[in-house]
């Protein structure tokens, strides 16, 4: 008897295992980046802070590059005064 009468049919379902060496290399990089990311914790402002300036690195021109200064700038004075 099911755990609940949903009217679902689980039959069908299993577990599959999964060879490592069938997985794309790219998917076991990905799997190994996010494992560094995750041990290494920073904090929001630092995020933020990194993301800003890759928008800025990114900018096409240097009224851009000012402007998103600017914007990083008061983000960051609003994140310090919430504190």
């Amino acid at each position: 008897m099911p755990w609940c009468n949903c009217g679902l049919n689980d039959s069908a379902l299993s577990l599959v295992a999964v060879d490592s060496a069938s997985v794309p290399e790219a998917w076991n990089s990905a799997e190994q980046a996010v494992a560094v990311e995750t041990r290494e914790r920073i904090s929001l402002r630092e995020e933020l802070a990194a993301l800003a300036d890759e928008w800025v690195a990114a900018a096409q021109n240097e009224q851009e590059k000012k402007a998103l200064q600017a914007t990083k700038e008061e983000l960051l004075a609003a994140l310090d005064e919430g504190k």
